[in-house]
This record gives C-alpha cells, sequence and structure tokens, in this order.
C-alpha cells in the first residue's frame, strides 16, 4: 500500500490478509519478520511497518519510545479494524506494552518478543560494553560500526557465537542500513520513563512474554522483572531461539498469537 502519512513522516505500511488484525513492530534493527506475516495472514489482517526513521520511512532518528507509541496508535486508528493483537519484537515490544498501557482501546492482546525493559537500569557487563562501543564508534562518525557493536550485543547467542553472523545476508544488511537510527534509540532507554510499575500494572489485555533460551541473558532478566511487577503476564520460554525468535521459531510466534487470541476472547 502507499505510505501512511503520520505527523511529518511517510510511514511505509505493508498490509496483508484478512481477518482479526495484528500489528507487528519490529526492534532497534530493521522491519524483519520473516515467515511470520504470510503465515498468519492466511486468517488474519497483518499489518507491518518500517518504524520511523528506519527502512523506508525516511526521518531523523528518533530518541522517544513514546514518539513510536504515538505513530503505532495513529496507525491503526487510521487504519481501522481495532482492538488489534499487537506483536513487539525486542524495543518493539516495549512500544507494543506503552500502547497497551496508554490506548487499551486500541489493544486487544500483546506478544513480547524479547523486550529489554530497563535494561538500561539493571545493566550486565556485556551490555554496557556494546553500549559504550557503540557510542564511542559514533562519535568518530563510525555509525555502521558503532551499530554492528551494539547489535553483537543484542544478537548474542549463547554458546554459540552470535547472530549477526548467522542470520541471511538480507537480514544482516537490512539492519546495519539503518545505523544512524540504531544509535539515536539507544538514546531512547529501554522504557524507564514509560513503563514504570503503575504503568505496567495497569495493562489489563493478556500479554504473551517469549524469551530465546539462547539469547543474551539480559533479555530473560527483563522478563522475570516485569512479571514480578504483573504476574498475570505470561512468560513463554521459546526452545531452540536466540533474540531473534521470528526467524529460529515462527511458529512459536504464530502459536502465541492464537493463544494471547483465545485468551482474550475468553
Amino acid at each position: 500500500m502507499d505510505p501512511l502519512e503520520i505527523d511529518g513522516c511517510r510511514v511505509q505500511v505493508t498490509d496483508a490478509g484478512q481477518g482479526p488484525l495484528v500489528l507487528l513492530i519490529h526492534g532497534t534493527a530493521a522491519n524483519l519478520w520473516g515467515a511470520v506475516p504470510q503465515i498468519l495472514a492466511h486468517n488474519h489482517r497483518v499489518l507491518s511497518y518500517d518504524r520511523r526513521s528506519f527502512g523506508l520511512s525516511a526521518a531523523p532518528p528518533v530518541t522517544s519510545l513514546r514518539r513510536h507509541t504515538d505513530d503505532a496508535a495513529s496507525l491503526l486508528e487510521r487504519l481501522g479494524g481495532r482492538p488489534a493483537t499487537v506483536v513487539g519484537w525486542s524495543a518493539g515490544g516495549l512500544i507494543a506494552l506503552d500502547l497497551a498501557a496508554t490506548r487499551p482501546d486500541l489493544v486487544g492482546a500483546v506478544v513480547i518478543l524479547e523486550a529489554p525493559l530497563s535494561a538500561k537500569t539493571h545493566p550486565r557487563p556485556e551490555l554496557l560494553a556494546g553500549v559504550f562501543r557503540a557510542k564511542f564508534s559514533a562519535a568518530r562518525g563510525r555509525d555502521r560500526q558503532g551499530a554492528e557493536y551494539f547489535l553483537r550485543w543484542a544478537l548474542i547467542r549463547r554458546g554459540e557465537g552470535n547472530d549477526l553472523d548467522r542470520l541471511p545476508a538480507p537480514w544482516r544488511d537490512a539492519m546495519l542500513a539503518n545505523a544512524s537510527s540504531i544509535l539515536g534509540e539507544i538514546e531512547a532507554g529501554t522504557g524507564e520513563r514509560e513503563l514504570g510499575r503503575r504503568a505496567i500494572a495497569g495493562i489489563t489485555c493478556p500479554v504473551l512474554w517469549l524469551t530465546g533460551d539462547r539469547s543474551a541473558k539480559s533479555f530473560s532478566a527483563a522478563a522475570r522483572r516485569t512479571n514480578r511487577k504483573h504476574p498475570n503476564i505470561i512468560l513463554v520460554p521459546v526452545q531452540g531461539s536466540g533474540h531473534v525468535i521470528q526467524h529460529d521459531r515462527p511458529d512459536a510466534v504464530v502459536e502465541a498469537v492464537r493463544s494471547v487470541e483465545a485468551m482474550a476472547a475468553s
């Protein structure tokens, strides 16, 4: 479909299938979902989009997660079909949670894929190293190198190297093409301002939170911290997956969507 004009940005949107609405929100990398949209489109209407400043949605880098939340809300308002099941990967999961907290009228259920909620205030050594190297490289005008340092933290695969080396070349290239946007989003934090205890506790729709058993420990730790604030958030470990669950286990993502929709309907 044609780009959607949202507050000065022409947002590139893909709209496929018919049925209950699913909105896919990508992480601090690129709009990459593998087979998930195609599978879901058999019996859903699936919207995916390049977030502001990423991919074909040309705009200056964004340093506020709330800006992305507002864009997602505008997209749902404009394209209809709400309430939607919102699937958010990594930083996209933070946006999905913020959308559920601030606009419950638009969200019927949420599936989170490894959101790093509050990782900035609970840093592990590998996170600190990745962010420091990314910022140091950016300060020297080496955005692509800085983005690669950050991605190599996010895509650690425990005991198996790094997913940045394992993913298909087009995925890796798409991620690194967003270098300046990746570096800008580092400054947005990991939801500390937007998603405090009160905001998380106020989410009333069903939430399934998926974590890969081979990804960086920061992501499973974030899931457990959030579950303590909101015990009704259901944690779902995904066997054989790193951080990019939609690549490693698209079946687990599709099953989570079906499960959370059934919970919302009950």
